[in-house]
């Protein structure tokens, strides 16, 4: 029995899934979540903690919804969480902080990306992949604004690789900036378990004060990380 739990574990956390089989589970809980609430989103939890930030620091005079309650945010909290437990069942949680220079071009690429997102009320999330799956022409019309982002940020990407094979300036991989007992696989293992239950209580008090909706959004967001 015991065996066959560890093969089961080995299954789930030891090895990588095939891309077609994440893309299927992904699309499937996608349309669970349209048919129960709403489709799947970031933007509209991103905004939210943004808008609550903004608010607590006397910038704007709306009062938005708590982050706790805001479905897209409950969707967000899920998938981060659901992304953590993942990655410490598996034992590849680590702290990488990359070059500068790759660091800068994700603070830009973030907020091109945010921009954009604010600009159509939608990211690439809710805009395209959940619009599309509804047969919405604006999923389309994002599509294409994508592939030509896509396109422009793929060539640029291309020379900057070939620039950096002539001058033979390659920037090492970034290695794990984490503590060495946080690399520690048995320990990462107890601690996603830990962060599993926090989630699945972090649930059933959403159960008990009455927001059951919630608790299912949360634990699929969850399963999307």
């Amino acid at each position: 029995m015991l065996a066959r739990l560890r093969e089961d574990y080995r299954v789930l956390f030891g090895q990588q899934w095939p891309v077609w089989i994440g893309g299927l589970l992904i699309g499937v809980i996608n349309v669970f979540l349209f048919l129960f609430y709403q489709p799947w989103t970031t933007l509209d939890g991103a905004l939210n903690w943004g808008d609550t930030v903004l608010s607590r620091l006397g910038v704007i005079t709306a009062e938005p919804l708590s982050p706790l309650l805001r479905s897209g945010s409950v969707i967000n909290f899920g998938l981060l969480f659901g992304a953590m437990f993942s990655a410490l069942l598996a034992g590849q949680f680590a702290v990488r902080i990359g070059p500068g220079r790759e660091l800068l071009k994700g603070v830009v690429g973030g907020l091109l990306m945010g921009t954009g997102a604010v600009l159509v009320r939608g990211c690439n999330i809710g805009g395209f992949f959940s619009g599309t799956s509804a047969f919405g022409l604006q999923g389309l019309t994002m599509g294409l604004g994508l592939l030509i982002g896509a396109f422009f940020g793929a060539r640029y990407l291309v020379r900057e690789a070939m620039r950096a094979s002539a001058t033979a300036s390659v920037a090492a991989p970034a290695s794990s900036n984490s503590p060495s007992l946080l690399r520690n696989p048995a320990l990462q293992r107890y601690a996603g378990m830990a962060l599993l239950v926090g989630l699945l209580v972090a649930a059933a008090v959403y159960l008990k004060t009455g927001y059951s909706d919630r608790a299912v959004i949360l634990l699929s967001g969850a399963l999307l990380g």
